[in-house]
């Protein structure tokens, strides 16, 4: 019955949003000892975690791996779109009663605009 119970905890764990910071995080709220190597290679090196003792804390870490995953994608989809864009600048001649002073504007051409 605890096996599975573990399953779906395996399955999280089994992520590929799953990074080594993740698997620090894991060792760190399960107290593994310093020689368990994470993530673990084999299905019994995992289990030597308890992790039914852990379940939230597997389930929160798990979330966040997935959470910056998802970030990490937007971020890198931004960057990808705004490392094409070239900024145009034109001079803009602002005139404020006595004031004057030439103000530079940034713009985009229209092939960038959606």
């Amino acid at each position: 019955k605890d096996f599975l119970s573990t399953i779906p905890l395996i399955v999280l764990l089994g992520s590929k949003c799953m990074r080594p910071r993740h698997w620090a995080a894991l060792k760190k709220s399960t107290g593994a000892k310093e020689e368990i190597i994470l993530p673990p290679t084999t299905l019994g090196g995992l289990l030597t975690l308890d992790l039914l003792k852990f379940n939230n804390e597997v389930e929160e870490i798990c979330d966040q791996a997935a959470k910056e995953d998802k970030m990490e994608t937007l971020l890198k989809q931004i960057d990808e779109r705004w490392s094409s864009i070239d900024l145009i600048m034109t001079p803009y001649h602002k005139k404020d009663g006595d004031l004057e002073e030439d103000v530079p504007l940034l713009g985009i051409g229209e092939e960038d605009f959606e």
